[in-house]
């Protein structure tokens, strides 16, 4: 056997583990638990991107279960770089719009002063 079990087998029925699932919850503290319904309500439900946010999760879960935590963790890091990428997306079109607008009235601004 290449793992040796912390717990006894016990521990894994149904019941003793689904009792021991809000522990944990609440092991981790409100600004993570905030962060996993944040992560599930806009990538999960209000996106675009629900289909494939719980496809990929659960295709995790069920091969590799060990890093779901970091899977949910790089989620969360993408709702944090999303905010910056539409941040930048605005700033980025005012300052094409600006310059377009300036190009735009350059030649105007030569009509006027030709003799």
């Amino acid at each position: 056997m290449n793992v040796v079990p912390t717990r006894p087998a016990e521990d894994y029925e149904p019941h003793k583990y689904l009792d021991r699932v809000p522990r944990h919850f609440l092991k981790l503290g409100p600004a993570r638990v905030r962060g996993l319904l944040i992560v599930c309500w806009r990538q999960g439900i209000k996106r675009s991107t629900p289909v494939a946010v719980w496809h990929h999760l659960l295709h995790i879960l069920w091969a590799n279960p060990k890093v779901a935590e970091q899977h949910l963790a790089v989620c969360a890091h993408n709702e944090h770089l999303m905010e910056y990428r539409d941040i930048l997306r605005l700033q980025i079109e005012n300052q094409l719009a600006a310059h377009h607008h300036q190009q735009t009235r350059k030649p105007e601004a030569e009509l006027v002063a030709a003799p």
